[in-house]
């Protein structure tokens, strides 16, 4: 039991390889569970990896089998299969989604073997890389479970996020790296002589190992277009791809080309749809495409996938754009009107992307919406902000956008920041700060240039670029404010500023301030607005020494806050009544609240800076009342 990460360019036979040893291996009684990573027309799928191995595993075990090993821990994993639900519907979570899902497999270990493989993690979502890092950390604990991962090379520059995740996964003690390298002759000339049920010729082998390179999947191809000794010499093996799609029937061929553009939702009546078949004209091309070996079913056993990516991309590639254009369209009418349950919100992402291609912009904006309130639905906030980024490039270009969004242009962007916020994403945060201060609006608003530029003062602090109050005028900023109407806006600058200020005069001059933005909180704002405000006057009132009252209102927030929003949040709210607790000398209930929320987000790897500042502040107390010093309250982290 463990893990393996097994690393190698394309086509190199890194699925072949996890293929055969479960073949090997595997006993009757063991459980499979396949979870692939897709890209759906240049996005991910939230939580693909997850969605695709629990839908399959129904499919292999039975749906109540699966109930039956998930027990009480099933909700959370039905916000992503419908099907599991067997109660009331409750929120999505993150957090719970992962500890779910890895409480399914630590169920299912404790009694059968079982081998969970994650396909392609080159292309897995931020949340499926948070579920696998946890259940690596999980495999150093005995277990009956084993993890294969493959892990596509060379294929361009790895994000900086996927590069540091596979250098941490591959450091951990559970994980071994197996990294596949190309065939050397010998081995290209056994390979021959299996897929040619006979021994190659002399001639036959020097060309196939020049062509091919030691890839298994182009030397596939080449026996599959039929090389010979003497005959012409193919110009590329991409070409041979090309080639053999030619060869296949009318229908076959409109299936495989409608397909190229739809990885990961290969579904059958999806297919059906887009390209207008009855069944009699899908079974067959199925069937056909099945035959050659360019398809292959579904680890769902509910559709198809390419037999090899690097064939989608052959034939993805040779659309001319019309034909490009038109397929995108087809999936995304079809996608739009889709009700399949337990795709829901990977189906409307993929709508989104699809548009996108089509160049309808204003389809595109509205889909983007549609998919960014899915995204945050489920928890998966790093797709929600990039389906919002493309409503904010989207906005100049569409009529009447904020009718559409029915939310004003500064919503989005402060719904972007929030998403980058919620996935730890402090940099893009400030990226995307620094491209609203460069912009020039065609009605400046001085709140909100204010408010920009004291949260990019914070988030400049956070990453160590600068050491400064966040706003370097305050008393401009107080007077500013002073004269300033009620509204969101000021709501969240007035929260930034007493969030970042400590010189003592101006918070005095913020005590009016803070009363005007709650109320306006209250009227105004959202849930997210309010927690702001309420959370400065918690600050607000710890920085003017009065800790009774700070600590009553910590208290206050956090009743408030439990389950209203997502588990790190809630901890976070938490973590700082902790402190307000130790700083009036209250150390038995600020122990009991921070193991509270240490036993809510379970584990460092699902959420590691609420997990890191509760054990921090934690910590700090049990050292305080040891001492019997209490904590100065300016030390407080959040």
């Amino acid at each position: 039991p463990g893990a393996v990460l097994v690393q190698g360019e394309a086509g190199i036979g890194k699925t072949r390889l996890v293929t055969d040893a479960m073949e090997r291996w595997l006993q009757a009684d063991d459980v499979v569970l396949i979870g692939h990573a897709a890209p759906l027309a240049g996005g991910e799928v939230p939580f693909g990896v997850v969605t695709t191995a629990v839908q399959g595993l129904i499919h292999r075990q039975g749906l109540d089998a699966v109930r039956s090993a998930a027990g009480t821990s099933i909700e959370p994993l039905a916000s992503l299969v419908p099907e599991l639900q067997v109660g009331p519907a409750s929120a999505p979570d993150r957090i719970r989604i992962i500890e779910s899902f890895a409480t399914l497999l630590r169920r299912i270990s404790h009694d059968e073997f079982t081998w969970l493989a994650v396909e392609d993690l080159h292309w897995a979502d931020t949340n499926s890389r948070d579920a696998l890092s946890y259940l690596v950390h999980l495999l150093e604990m005995p277990a009956r479970l084993l993890i294969s991962i493959s892990l596509r090379t060379q294929d361009g520059a790895p994000s900086t996020a996927m590069r540091t995740f596979v250098a941490e996964l591959v450091r951990s003690p559970a994980v071994q790296l197996m990294s596949l390298g190309r065939l050397s002759r010998a081995d290209v000339a056994v390979q021959l002589s299996n897929l040619l049920q006979g021994a190659p010729s002399p001639g036959l082998l020097d060309r196939t190992v020049a062509l091919s390179e030691g890839v298994p999947f182009l030397t596939e191809e080449l026996v599959a277009g039929r090389l010979s000794e003497h005959g012409p010499l193919p110009e590329s093996v991409k070409e041979l791809m090309l080639v053999r799609v030619g060869g296949l029937s009318q229908s076959a061929r409109q299936l495989v080309r409608a397909g190229s553009l739809a990885e990961g939702h290969l579904r059958h009546e999806l297919l059906m749809q887009v390209c207008g078949f009855d069944e009699d004209t899908i079974e067959s091309a199925v069937a056909e495409t099945l035959e050659a070996n360019m398809l292959e079913v579904h680890s769902a056993g509910d559709g198809y996938q390419f037999h090899h990516a690097l064939m989608r991309e052959a034939v993805s590639s040779a659309l001319l754009p019309a034909e490009r254009v038109r397929w995108h369209r087809r999936w995304a009418e079809a996608l739009e009107v889709d009700d399949q349950p337990d795709e829901h919100v990977a189906m409307r992402i993929a709508a989104a992307q699809h548009w996108w291609e089509t160049g309808d912009r204003e389809r595109a904006f509205d889909a983007s919406l549609v998919a960014a309130r899915e995204a945050h639905r489920l928890g998966a906030e790093t797709e929600r902000a990039e389906m919002l980024a493309r409503v904010l490039d989207l906005w100049p270009h569409v009529r009447e956008p904020a009718e559409r969004a029915a939310s004003a242009r500064d919503d989005i962007v402060e719904d972007i920041l929030r998403a980058h916020i919620s996935a730890d994403q402090v940099g893009k945060a400030l990226a995307l700060l620094d491209d609203e201060l460069r912009r020039e609006p065609t009605e400046p608003d001085p709140i909100q240039d204010l408010y920009l530029r004291a949260t990019r003062a914070r988030f400049a602090n956070q990453l160590g670029l600068q050491n400064t109050e966040v706003f370097d005028h305050d008393r401009h900023a107080a007077r500013l404010l002073s004269n300033a109407e009620p509204s969101r806006m000021f709501v969240r600058a007035v929260a930034v500023l007493i969030k970042g200020s400590w010189d003592e005069e101006y918070l005095n001059s913020y005590t009016d301030l803070l009363g005007r933005a709650l109320r306006a909180g209250d009227e105004y704002g959202t849930p997210l607005d309010q927690l702001l405000i309420r959370r400065a006057e918690v600050e607000y009132l710890t920085k003017r020494g009065e800790q009774v009252e700070a600590a009553a209102a910590a208290l206050a927030l956090v009743a408030s806050v439990r389950g209203r929003f997502p588990v790190a949040e809630v901890t976070m709210v938490e973590s700082m009544g902790i402190w307000q607790l130790s700083a009036v000398g209250r150390y038995r209930e600020a122990s009991d609240l921070g193991r509270t929320a240490l036993a809510r987000l379970s584990n460092p790897h699902l959420a590691r800076w609420a997990w890191a500042i509760v054990v921090e502040n934690l910590s700090t107390r049990c050292s305080s009342s040891v001492s019997g010093t209490r904590p100065p309250a300016s030390s407080m982290r959040r």
